[in-house]
């Protein structure tokens, strides 16, 4: 299904509706606080980086060396996004 959109009277933008789905959303998610945007990053991060944790204690527990250096560099990864938001975080404060 396609959406019609007239801007201005002189051009005729054509969107699907996952277009316009994805336009409202962004729309709506740049009037929030940024700073609301930052907790929810940092909510994310800190799930992502406990069920990692979580994994690496279970290839630990295996002895599964290749799978926990891969955890070990998705763990740093996480760590330094993590940074990253506590950094900006400070930085709106």
């Amino acid at each position: 299904m396609f959406y019609v959109i007239f801007i201005n009277m002189k051009k005729i933008v054509r969107l699907t509706e996952s277009d316009l789905t994805r336009i409202v959303k962004r729309v709506v998610n740049e009037n929030h606080n940024p700073l609301d945007r930052l907790r929810d990053d940092l909510n994310l991060i800190s799930r992502k980086l406990l069920r990692s944790m979580d994994e690496y204690s279970t290839l630990t527990k295996k002895g599964d060396y290749k799978r926990m250096g891969d955890e070990v560099d998705n763990l740093r990864r996480m760590v330094r996004r993590l940074k990253d938001v506590i950094q900006e975080i400070e930085t709106k404060i």
